[in-house]
């Protein structure tokens, strides 16, 4: 029963300590499990070989990545032969193929072996990815759920022999019952309503830290989805001199889906961007452009072919290309003040959407944001 899983949470003072810095917490117990007894290692990278590599050092947060493993071959002279592992840890935020990009290079004399990035499901397009890096470093990054890990550190944990490990035994267990916890719990969210975009959760999920880790996951469902099933629309779609961008992001306690065209550019003083935003309950028309322009006159331009001319916020039952809405005004903004963009939008409200509806939606969108850019009525 999920039930029983939040209130052991709840009674947990080793999950307590977690709250802070889930990420943190959890990289740093890994680190010192792995120090303690080698052998925590193959949690990780079950094919490493303790006859070809010795473990000189773990390293928390160094270079910026949660955890590095040092490892140097046996045999070879000390500054010969040297290598690492990198783990990733993500559990309240998101997998990004960018940052793994980014971490994927050899450091100083060191030469990358391999790299997991773990989570409680996975964002990226597959479980084992190539990822090419800087100077052409290339390497297989793989994907590993936070309940193998619980299970591994457990079976590790009660065969060893290490007398650290035997004294504090009960912590483990303890501590894997945490982590299987938390992944039933979020599991069992994201999946209640599955392919429906439903951010609905129990209160409880808030009273154990879990509330923003459900809604970035329940986002990221809908996002693998998408991916799976309209991106290569998508892309025939985009017009020529413009990317297409499918993104996600976190703001105010909401999951933000970005489905957009745009033809900027860095240090471009004027640019396009138009799509579909969803943010939270919010189904979002937006047009970006740059600080040449001000708001009054994006929403001008665009009024009547891609925002709702008719809109009319004085109504009581307001309705916006009728559909109800919560709108306010004529149409919202934000980054006047930033000299560098004006983001418009208005948006209509949308809950329990099943994911194949709105992608319909979307595309059928950016169809029409397609022929808006075509037109060149923006210009």
């Amino acid at each position: 029963m999920i039930a029983d899983e939040i209130q052991f949470l709840q009674n947990s003072l080793l999950y307590q300590m977690s709250l802070g810095s889930k990420e943190l917490y959890h990289s740093n117990v890994w680190a010192w499990l792995i120090k303690q007894d080698h052998a925590f290692i193959k949690v990780f990278f079950p094919d490493f070989d303790e006859n070809i590599y010795e473990i000189t050092e773990i390293e928390r947060e160094c270079r910026h990545r949660d955890l590095i493993i040092w490892l140097h071959k046996k045999g070879f002279l000390e500054k010969e032969e040297k290598y690492f592992y990198v783990i990733e840890n993500k559990i309240k935020s998101l997998q990004s193929r960018n940052q793994l990009q980014d971490y994927t290079e050899d450091l100083w004399d060191n030469k990358m072996l391999g790299g997991i990035v773990t989570g409680i499901a996975n964002a990226l397009e597959s479980d084992s990815e190539e990822i090419t890096g800087k100077n052409n470093v290339k390497i297989i990054w793989k994907f590993v759920r936070y309940d193998k890990i619980a299970t591994e550190i457990q079976n590790i944990a009660i065969n060893s022999q290490k007398p650290v490990i035997r004294e504090k035994l009960c912590q483990i267990i303890e501590y894997f019952s945490i982590i299987n916890s938390v992944y039933k719990i979020v599991n069992f969210a994201v999946n209640r309503n599955k392919q429906v975009l439903d951010y609905a959760c129990d209160d409880s999920l808030h009273k154990v830290g879990l509330k923003d880790v459900f809604v970035k996951l329940k986002g990221a469902d809908f996002m693998h989805y998408a991916q799976l099933t309209i991106k290569s629309q998508l892309e025939e779609l985009c017009p020529e001199g413009y990317n297409l961008f499918i993104g996600q992001s976190f703001h105010n306690g909401r999951a933000t889906l970005d489905f957009r065209f745009s033809n900027w550019e860095q240090n471009c003083k004027d640019w396009l961007t138009i799509g579909i935003q969803l943010e939270g309950s919010q189904y979002r028309y937006l047009v970006e452009r740059g600080e040449k322009h001000n708001k009054d006159e994006i929403f001008e331009k665009f009024k009547g072919v891609w925002f709702d001319g008719n809109f009319n916020p004085s109504e009581f039952k307001r309705t916006l290309f009728g559909k109800d809405t919560s709108m306010k005004k004529l149409f919202d903004s934000y980054g006047d003040s930033s000299g560098e963009y004006i983001f418009v939008y208005q948006y209509y409200n949308v809950s329990n959407q099943a994911y194949d509806n709105l992608l319909k939606n979307i595309t059928k969108d950016l169809q029409t944001a397609k022929e808006i850019i075509e037109r060149g009525i923006f210009s």
